[in-house]
C-alpha cells in the first residue's frame, strides 16, 4: 500500500525521494546556523529560538527581543541587527521552503517557555555544525560561539570598537574589547557579496542544494567560499 501526501503529511510513495528531502532539510538547517552565527553574529540561544517574524525583510534587520519562548541575555541584547541584502535574499529563499515558525526547525523537539529551564531545541543541529567546524579548523571550547566572535572581529576591523559593541549588543565596550581583536555606523561585515548570485553560484548552490547529487553530502564547505584560501577567517587568525 502506498501512502500519498495529504494535509502536510510526508509522502511514503517514494522512499528515496523522502530520504533525499529529509537530508536536504538537515543540511539547510546547518547552513542556517552558520549564516546566522558568522554573517549576523547571533548567539546560540538567539539562533535556537529565532522566529521568522524577527526577520524584517522590509527594513533589512533581524530583531532580537523577548518572545513567549525566548528571554534575551540582558536588556542590552535587545535590538535590531542589520543584515546584508544578499543574506536577506538567502533567508527569503529559506522562508519559502518551510512552514515552521522558527528559522531553524527542530522536528518534534518543542521549545520551552522563557521562564522554564532552558534547553536547545536545535541541539542535534548544533552538534553536527560543531563537528563540521572542528573539522575545518575552528578550535576552542565553543566553536559555535567562535562564529559570533569572528563576526565581531570583522565589524571591528571594518568600522570601530563602538560599532562592534553595538552590533554584538554588549553592555559595555570593555566586554567587546576583552574578546574582540575605532564613526559609529549602522554596518554589516561585507561578507554578503560572497553569497551573491554572480559569485561562484553560491546562492543558487544553497537554495538548490536538494536538487543535486550534493544533497547527501555532510561536507558543505563548497557553499562557503569564506572558508577557502585567503577568505578563511579561522586559518587567517589561527583559530
Amino acid at each position: 500500500m502506498k501512502l500519498e501526501h495529504r494535509s502536510g503529511s510526508p509522502s511514503f510513495s517514494n522512499p528515496a525521494k523522502t530520504r533525499a528531502e529529509f537530508t536536504y532539510s538537515m543540511v539547510l538547517n546547518r547552513i542556517k546556523v552558520i549564516v546566522l552565527g558568522l554573517y549576523v553574529g547571533l548567539r546560540k540561544g538567539e539562533i535556537d529560538l529565532l522566529p521568522w517574524s524577527a526577520v524584517r525583510f522590509d527594513s533589512g534587520v533581524i530583531r532580537i527581543e523577548a518572545t513567549e519562548y525566548f528571554a534575551p541575555k540582558t536588556e542590552h541584547s535587545i535590538g535590531d541587527v542589520p543584515v546584508e541584502p544578499e543574506i536577506l535574499e538567502l533567508l527569503r529563499g529559506f522562508r519559502a521552503r518551510t512552514k515552521s515558525p522558527f528559522v531553524v526547525p527542530a522536528g518534534r523537539r518543542k521549545p520551552t517557555h522563557a521562564t522554564s529551564h532552558q534547553y536547545y531545541r536545535c541541539e542535534p543541529v548544533f552538534d553536527r555544525v560543531l563537528v563540521w567546524l572542528r573539522k575545518h579548523g575552528v578550535r576552542g571550547q565553543k566553536p559555535l560561539h567562535a562564529l559570533r566572535k569572528e563576526y565581531g572581529s570583522l565589524i571591528h576591523e571594518k568600522f570601530d570598537l563602538v560599532t562592534a559593541k553595538e552590533l554584538l549588543r554588549h553592555s559595555s565596550v570593555a566586554i567587546t574589547a576583552a574578546h574582540y581583536v575605532e564613526n559609529r555606523k549602522r554596518g554589516t561585515i561585507g561578507l554578503g557579496a560572497l553569497l551573491a548570485p554572480d559569485r561562484n553560484g553560491v546562492q543558487q548552490c544553497l537554495l538548490k542544494l536538494g536538487d543535486s547529487a550534493d544533497a547527501g553530502r555532510d561536507d558543505f564547505t563548497y557553499c562557503f567560499p569564506i572558508w577557502h584560501g585567503e577568505f578563511s577567517p579561522f586559518v587567517r587568525r589561527g583559530g
